[in-house]
């Protein structure tokens, strides 16, 4: 569709729109204004009802008055009534309808459309004069356009202003929290969520621009098409006052990634580290063991891991990827330990439905069980600072397994092997595999 006139936000949800688009759904965008259409359009059910209704009284009154003998010997008067049911019904029914000046178009039609005018905008360009909006796969690059091309074109703002955008992200995007800091720490915090949305079923690009009156925002949106309706959005929103910036997005929107005491509550986590930087080439978990002690010297509980390489569970190494992928979307929470681990960039590529992956990630796995979930909050801290090079991040699960028996069931498809037991920071000496 080509792009013609300037465009304006959605009263809805902010998204800028050509203005056709908002003359034929009342100043919303295709995805809102179909939205309300069904919402405010009654079910054609009511025509078959209302039938029912007009025919049921009209037969009523005629049995009541002429008996069934005279009932049964009209059947061209019973035609007729039923005929006027269905007329005065469908004429009710029309008559409730939203009144558009365009019919409402298939679904699929609408998808079709936004599909067509997206592949002919052009994609993110490194000029500093492109204008906005902006396109873009990649996470990193659509968060750095964020704050280096749509944050500087914002008018200032005070914090009233900025609560009152938020307010309205609440009520449409079901907003639960308006987070707030630097630079460094609000960018690496959209990093997180704009790497979730990329890795969702049917990602097409981000969409980086500024949406104006009434309440002025940078915007990055997660395009995303659907097998069946339009085309959905994730959203991210970013304001900024002098040094400080806010954001916030949809209901998904997380800070798991920026601090411990943000990390899901379990007590089952598989800590990744690269082998190919570890030291020990016969024992990889020798040096894991012995770091995991130096984190847990000063801990309360008990804590027993399970070891492996993953590429055994998976098929081979460049199958890692695809097979973390899947544990993310089975219910484990990825953990990246720092921006530069390969568990930022788990990728998909879809193909008739089937999953390939290509990443190397030589990973070992050290899975732990702890009576403690607080521990698996001090191992990735410890980790992440004095085990940096091999350590990659963590996945925990996103509930409790509740037992170490329950705890081995779960990570049996991963072909581990139990390893080494802690117990207040101590290891068990019947539990010691390594010997240390």
């Amino acid at each position: 569709m080509p792009n013609s006139g300037k465009k304006i936000p959605c009263v809805e949800c902010g998204c800028l729109i050509l203005p056709q688009t908002a003359a034929k759904y009342r100043g919303r965008c295709a995805q809102c204004g179909k939205a309300v259409q069904q919402a405010e359009a009654p079910p054609k059910g009511c025509v078959i009802m209302g039938t029912v209704i007009l025919f049921g009284l009209y037969t009523g009154i005629w049995l009541v008055l002429d008996g069934p003998s005279s009932w049964l010997l009209e059947p061209v008067s019973l035609f007729v009534a039923l005929v006027i049911a269905l007329v005065v019904s469908f004429f009710a029914w029309a008559a409730m309808l939203p009144d558009e000046s365009n019919p409402p178009r298939h679904a699929a039609a609408i998808a079709i459309e936004e599909r067509s005018h997206a592949k002919s905008t052009p994609r993110a360009s490194h000029d500093s004069d492109a204008p906005l909006p902006l396109y873009t796969k990649d996470p990193a690059e659509a968060v750095k356009l964020l704050f280096d091309r749509a944050v500087p074109n914002l008018p200032a703002m005070t914090t009233e202003q900025i609560e009152k955008a938020y307010q309205d992200c609440k009520w449409v995007w079901a907003a639960d929290k308006l987070y707030t800091g630097g630079e460094a720490e609000i960018a690496l915090l959209l990093k997180h969520n704009a790497r979730r949305i990329s890795r969702l079923r049917g990602f097409r690009n981000f969409k980086v621009f500024t949406v104006e009156d009434p309440n002025p925002g940078a915007m990055l949106y997660g395009m995303v098409d659907q097998r069946s309706g339009p085309s959905i959005f994730e959203p991210i929103g970013l304001w900024a006052l002098g040094s400080t910036y806010y954001a916030c997005g949809n209901s998904d929107f997380n800070d798991v990634y920026t601090g411990d005491m943000s990390l899901p509550s379990s007590d089952t986590a598989i800590f990744v580290f690269d082998y190919d930087q570890l030291d020990d080439s016969m024992f990889y978990g020798r040096d894991i063991a012995q770091a995991v002690r130096k984190a847990l010297e000063s801990s309360r509980g008990t804590c027993t891991f399970s070891d492996g390489d993953l590429e055994v569970a998976a098929g081979g190494v460049t199958k890692v990827a695809g097979l973390l992928e899947s544990m993310g979307h089975a219910g484990w929470h990825v953990v990246p330990a720092n921006e530069n681990s390969p568990l930022n960039r788990l990728s998909e590529i879809c193909d008739d439905g089937l999953l390939a992956y290509t990443d190397r990630i030589p990973a070992f796995a050290s899975a732990m069980w702890t009576d403690t979930p607080k521990c698996v909050h001090t191992i990735h801290r410890n980790l992440s600072t004095s085990f940096s090079g091999p350590y990659l991040g963590v996945l925990i699960f996103a509930r409790s397994a509740g037992s170490a028996t329950a705890f081995f069931d779960e990570i049996r498809p991963l072909s581990l092997v139990p390893a080494t037991t802690f117990r207040d920071g101590e290891i068990i000496p019947d539990a010691n595999y390594y010997g240390i």
